[in-house]
């Protein structure tokens, strides 16, 4: 693909997701849904799989997002993984459970320790991702989201099984 075109692909792919973000903001305030989903924790060593989106205050944050009609929590981990991160992993254990009541939500969390041996691949021209990659814990991004940086800290300090504010 032509630089050119290439690069005006990927503008078009932000503005799209950031318009996306302010309308599903608006559409919480209005309806106050409320949502279930994971985060993945992805240790390896002294690093930690993080992903960037391609917009908002916090793009960084661990891979993650909502659970599917019927489907486990568990396996919404790995499948979030795979897509947003290009890595297959299994699930080590629940971490904690998590409550996020901001921008006219109500979000329960569950984030689940996984591990792979896998390089990321994140999906290439997705709308949400742009980025997957493992990080230093002491080289973690300055817009790393805050309940992400708190999680890993928690399991850095090896607490686990906790129910707290997001």
């Amino acid at each position: 693909m032509h630089p050119t075109l290439g690069g005006l692909r990927e503008a078009a792919l932000t503005l799209t997701y950031n318009l996306f973000l302010v309308a599903r903001t608006a559409s919480r305030v209005v309806t106050r849904p409320t949502q279930i989903g994971v985060r993945v924790l992805v240790p390896q060593g002294d690093r930690v799989l993080l992903v960037r989106h391609r917009g908002g205050r916090w793009p960084w944050a661990l891979p993650g997002g909502g659970a599917d009609a019927g489907e486990s929590l568990e396996h919404t981990a790995r499948r979030e993984l795979r897509e947003e991160a290009g890595c297959h992993g299994e699930v080590a254990y629940l971490h904690g459970l998590f409550h996020n009541f901001s921008e006219g939500m109500n979000n329960l969390i569950a984030v689940f320790v996984c591990h792979t041996n896998e390089v990321p691949h994140p999906p290439a021209g997705d709308l949400e991702i742009v980025e997957a990659r493992f990080f230093l814990y002491r080289d973690l991004p300055t817009n790393l989201d805050p309940g992400s940086r708190e999680r890993i800290a928690e399991y850095r300090r090896g607490e686990r099984g906790m129910y707290r504010d997001w």
